[in-house]
Formats: C-alpha cells, sequence, structure tokens
C-alpha cells in the first residue's frame, strides 16, 4: 500500500508501533506500518537500531560544523545574549524533537518529512516537504566539502588550487556514503563524535597557552544584519531534526526514542555552551569562523587534521537522510528496498553520485563558510528544527486546544514557536541573501585559498621594479587639504563628536580621504546626504561622486569617499577600536588597512590588481612607521 492510501485515524489514541492498528477497538483502521515492511527474510535490514546507536547518530548529524561556527556568534552578539539564545534554542530544540517522536507514534508509518507532509497538506505537503529534506540534505553535504577544502587549504598552506580540494572530498565523501543502513553509518558517527570533541578541545587549549588576545563583550551595540546572522549560525547547530523521521523507522524499539533525543540535547547544549565560552574568552573579538582557525598557526592544523572524521564523517551522515529518501520514493513497497541485484544497488550509488556532484557545485559556487550555513539555517533548520514541531502539535491536537489549562498553555506556546520559526526563515533569508551579496566578491569555481585566516605571506616586490614616482609616497601625503577636509567632514557628519576614523590615501590617489562610520552609526548614504548639505562638499547626483572644495580658490579637489566596515574588513569596528592621531586627525590603524589588503591579494584573479594591491600594501608599510612615528612625537 503506498502512502496516498493512509487512512487518518481521528482521535488521541496512540497506535501500536507493530501492527499498526488503533489500540481502541472501534477505530481499527487498516494503515500502512512504515516503509521496510516485513524483514524477517529480508537481506537488507533497516530495523535494527538500538536508541544510544540513535543518539550517536543523531550527536554525529548535529554536534560538526554547528559547532565551529558559536564562538564567532558569541562576537557579534556579546557574551550574555549569545548564551541565552545558545540555551534558549537548546531547550526549545528538545521540546520541538519530543513532537515529532509523538506524531510518528501517531503516524508510525512516517520514514521522512515528505510523509509527514502527506499527513498536514496533502500531495502538495508530500512534494514541498520532500523536496525541503532533500535540498536541505544536499546543502549540508556541500558545507562539508567546502570545509573539507578549508582544512585542506589551512594544512597544507594553500598547496594547490582549491578545487582539487572539493573535488578530493566529493570522491572522499561518496565513498563514505555506500552503505545503505543507518545502522552502519554508527560506525561513522563514533568516529565523527570522537574526532569533533577532540579538534575542539585542541582549539580551547591552543587559544588558552596564546593567552587573550583582546577583550570580551558582554554585549554588543550591532545592527539588525549582524545580529541575525549570527542568530542563523546557532540555529544550524541544533539542525538534526530533518533526521529523526528516519531514525524512528530503522530503530528496533521506536518508544526509546526520547532517550536518544535527551543523549543528544544534554550533550549538545553543553558542549556548546563550553566550547563558545572558553573559546571566545581567549580569542575575543578576534575570533574566526570556523573557530579552528583560533588556536594559532601550528595547533589550528592540528586541529583540522583531528577534525577530518568530522567534517567527512558528518557529511556522509547527514547525506545518508537525502539519499535515503530519494530511495525509499522509488522503490517503497518492492523488494527493490531490501535486495542486493544489481538494480538495487546501481540505484543507490546513481542517487548517491549524483546528489553528491550537486553538492560539489554548490561548495564551489559560495565559498564563503558563515555564508552557506547562514542560508541552510534559513530556508531549512528554522522550519525542520523549528517551526514545524509546533505544526506537529496542533494537528496531534485539533479541536482540543483550549480543552484544559494544560492545553491552552501548549496551544500558545506551539504557536509561538510557529511564528518563530517563521520569522527566523524570513530574517535568515534577508540576511543570508544580503551576506552573500556582499561578499560576491570573493571568487566562485576559483582556485582561490578560501581558507577564513590564511597566513598570508605578503608580497615583497623589489624597490628597483616600482615606478619611481612611487618612491615619494613612502611619507603620508601633505597634510594641509588632507586635514581641512577631514574637519570639515568630521563637522558635516557629526558635529561636536566626530564618530569616524580617517584612512591614508594610497598610491592610486593621495589626494583621496576615506572614511569609515562607526557600525551602527551614520551609514554611507545619510552621511551622502549631510555633505550634499555642508557648503564645503560637492556631490554629483548620479555617481555619488563626493569631493572637498577648501574655500580658497584653490581648484585642488579632495575626493571623499564613505565606507561602512563590512566593506572594509570582517572585524568589528567600534568605539574601541585603537586609532592613532596624526597631526590632530584620527586616524584608523594602517596596519588593520595592511592586513585586509594582505588578505584580499591572496584572492586576486587579475594580475593588474595583484599588482595595485602590492603597491598600496608597501605604500602602507611606510604610512605605518610616519604615523607611527609621528602618533609618538605628539605624545
Amino acid at each position: 500500500m503506498s502512502p496516498d492510501k493512509v487512512t487518518p485515524v481521528p482521535g488521541p489514541d496512540p497506535v501500536d508501533t507493530e501492527t499498526g492498528w488503533e489500540q481502541d477497538e472501534k477505530d481499527q483502521v487498516p494503515r500502512y506500518v512504515d516503509a521496510f515492511g516485513d524483514e524477517s527474510n529480508a537481506e537488507v535490514k533497516y530495523k535494527t537500531m538500538e536508541w544510544w546507536q540513535t543518539g550517536m547518530f543523531m550527536i554525529a548529524e548535529s554536534v560538526s560544523l554547528g559547532v565551529l561556527s558559536l564562538p564567532k556568534t558569541l562576537a557579534q552578539l556579546g557574551l550574555a545574549p549569545a548564551l541565552i539564545l545558545i540555551i534558549g534554542l537548546g531547550l526549545l530544540a528538545t521540546y520541538t524533537g519530543y513532537t515529532i517522536a509523538q506524531f510518528h507514534r501517531r503516524y508510525p508509518h512516517i520514514q521522512n518529512l515528505a510523509d509527514a507532509g502527506f499527513i498536514l497538506m496533502g500531495a502538495f505537503g508530500r512534494e514541498l516537504f520532500g523536496i525541503g529534506q532533500l535540498l536541505f540534505s544536499i546543502f549540508i553535504m556541500g558545507s562539508h566539502i567546502l570545509t573539507f577544502s578549508v582544512m585542506m587549504n589551512t594544512i597544507t598552506e594553500h598547496g594547490t588550487c582549491t578545487m582539487v580540494f572539493t573535488t578530493v572530498g566529493f570522491v572522499i565523501c561518496m565513498v563514505g556514503s555506500l552503505p545503505r543502513t543507518m545502522k552502519n553509518m554508527t560506525y561513522i558517527s563514533c568516529a565523527s563524535f570522537g574526532s569533533i570533541f577532540t579538534a575542539v578541545i585542541i582549539t580551547m587549549v591552543g587559544v588558552g597557552v596564546q593567552g587573550r588576545t583582546s577583550s570580551i563583550k558582554a554585549t554588543i551595540d550591532t545592527d539588525l544584519f549582524h545580529a541575525f546572522t549570527a542568530v542563523t549560525n546557532i540555529v544550524f547547530a541544533y539542525c538534526a531534526h530533518v533526521a529523526f523521521f528516519g531514525l524512528l523507522a530503522e530503530m528496533r524499539e521506536p518508544r526509546d526514542f526520547p532517550k536518544a533525543l535527551y543523549m543528544l540535547q544534554t550533550f549538545e547544549i553543553i558542549f556548546y555552551t563550553v566550547a563558545a565560552v572558553v573559546i571566545y574568552y581567549y580569542a575575543g573579538q578576534t575570533v574566526t569562523s570556523p573557530a579552528l582557525g583560533s588556536a594559532g598557526p601550528v595547533l589550528k592544523k592540528v586541529a583540522y587534521g583531528i577534525a577530518i572524521p568530522t567534517i567527512v564523517g558528518a557529511g556522509i551522515v547527514n547525506g545518508h537522510i537525502g539519499l535515503k529518501y530519494i530511495y525509499v520514493r522509488l522503490f517503497r513497497g518492492t523488494n527493490r528496498m531490501h535486495g542486493r541485484d544489481f538494480v538495487s544497488v546501481g540505484s543507490w550509488v546513481a542517487i548517491g553520485l549524483t546528489c553528491w556532484i550537486i553538492a560539489w557545485i554548490i561548495a564551489d559556487a559560495i565559498p564563503v563558510f558563515s555564508d552557506l550555513l547562514s542560508l541552510i539555517s534559513s530556508l531549512f533548520a528554522s522550519w525542520f528544527s523549528y517551526g514545524l514541531g509546533g505544526v506537529y502539535w496542533l494537528h496531534l491536537n485539533w479541536g482540543r486546544y483550549f480543552s484544559s489549562p494544560r492545553k491552552i498553555f501548549l496551544t500558545v506556546l506551539n504557536v509561538c514557536i510557529v511564528l518563530i520559526g517563521g520569522c527566523m526563515c524570513g530574517l535568515g533569508l534577508y540576511v543570508s541573501g544580503k551576506a552573500i551579496h556582499d561578499d560576491a566578491s570573493t571568487n566562485t569555481f576559483s582556485c582561490a585559498n578560501n581558507a577564513e585566516t590564511p597566513e598570508p605571506r605578503a608580497p615583497t616586490p623589489r624597490p628597483k621594479t616600482l615606478d619611481p614616482r612611487h618612491h615619494a609616497l613612502l611619507t603620508p601625503p601633505p597634510p594641509a587639504e588632507i586635514h581641512r577636509a577631514a574637519t570639515a567632514v568630521a563637522n558635516a557628519l557629526t558635529p561636536g563628536n566626530p564618530q569616524i576614523r580617517a584612512l591614508p590615501g594610497a598610491t592610486r590617489a593621495t589626494q583621496d580621504i576615506d572614511f569609515v562610520v562607526l557600525r551602527g552609526q551614520t551609514p554611507p548614504a545619510a552621511a551622502r546626504r549631510l555633505l550634499r548639505a555642508s557648503p564645503h562638499f560637492t556631490v554629483e547626483p548620479r555617481t555619488n561622486h563626493t569631493a572637498f572644495r577648501d574655500g580658497t580658490g584653490t581648484a585642488v579637489e579632495i575626493e571623499i569617499e564613505i565606507l561602512a566596515p563590512p566593506a572594509l574588513f570582517r572585524g568589528p569596528f567600534d568605539e574601541d577600536t585603537e586609532v592613532i592621531s596624526v597631526g590632530g586627525v584620527r586616524v584608523l590603524k594602517p596596519a588593520l588597512i595592511l592586513n585586509a589588503k594582505c588578505r584580499s591579494i591572496l584572492g586576486r584573479s587579475r594580475e593588474a590588481k595583484k599588482h595595485t594591491d602590492a603597491n598600496d600594501i608597501i605604500f602602507l608599510f611606510g604610512y605605518s612607521l610616519c604615523a607611527e612615528s609621528g602618533a609618538a612625537s605628539e605624545g
């Protein structure tokens, strides 16, 4: 019997998981029991997992890449809000996981989200939920291929083209996906668990040995974009729910599922909290994502090496969910489900190969780890881990929402859970889309180094290869006009309390001032309006070209560029960022810009861009020396 012929049974009475019949005799209706049927004589048996094996599978699926982004979340949100969200969303995920178990107990034929979607919304729901589950699995697979390439770039110091590393990761994961049962995946799960646990411990030791490199903050004054990007990383850390129906279908005793759920959530919440706090305490605002990059130049390589089983294994485990959905959808109710003939095995291999190729394409198309995690969380985890849990409960208790005070409370709770899921999805799609758009300059399908914190080897061109006119640029530009322009900008933007920092001009435009507005302060568009209203500036309407006129009749124009922090570098930029004073002008430390330049040059595909970046780097070296000495003399 196909899932289309399932007859919903009214009432709250539980369903016997062995027979699939209502225990209340008057309501007995034949139903489709499960996806695997009678396995007494089957070659391949699926319903064999014990509860502890289920728990290990869930830990390997969930506690992998998610934990690596949490320390950065503390840096983005602040210690207090981030901890409240990590613990709070963890407890909420425990409750929604329990509602999934209740839903499966009522409808034991469910093997995947498509089956659940059919119960909720008919044929349309089956297709919608099925496609969502498949896409989620493929995107997770892609994130693990991407992380594999980051790991290899880190260990080998970008030893070869990044696409070579993603291809190697694709091949390894494809081979590891050949087993068809979840029980066989538990062995990979155990290795994955030990791997990520050890790697995080090594990272904590590494950041502790380095000592505290920057301060930590209880709260952060940030904007919606950066705050919710951090929230999506927490949501991703609790994304195991997509596998719960499949695990319940392959358990020997599905009634033991809550034991596995509590095993997962207890470990998750404690591990996430301790790892995030310890790494953030020592790494501070400079913590990286993935967090393994914060362990120092040597230990981070060790940590990444130890993490190889979880980078590969967790990808295989997550990928198995999507592959099994397709396989069950094709062969449910046939002998192919349990056979080892050429068609059965060949179909499984072909499904795996197709899905992993798509995942490889995604990994190369979105080569920024944090952006990909944010997109996955927004589209899928927001609903699979949270929103749908509330929908399942509301379906099970239809018509009894206000039957008792307890039901009223649970009704309000589950409605709120649905709304939370919708909010996570909507806002998450906005911030992830914006992040991918802002990172559009990052090369896709490229050989460039995609490690988040590469050890940059700054180019050192010989002086004789430089244009002679650049020698004069090893000292700061003539200050008079620059100082007048800086004062005018400060007065125009924030009279009496300038919340801006100046950046020095570079080799290509010495009569150029870049100003960085603080995060959460005057945005670039508003800054343009303020400058347009000042008599000291001209703003070209079509191009927004902004220039300062010194008012003395001179024809010299100084171009003004207003930057927001994400357009300059990814690190936080606020009132605590260290600045120096040069001739009375507050100047952002050139070392920060130098670091950004050294990172960006590695990803340049055009030689002309590399050359101009190299000239800027040499100029900034010279400016740093002069600026530091000037600041010392003023002090």
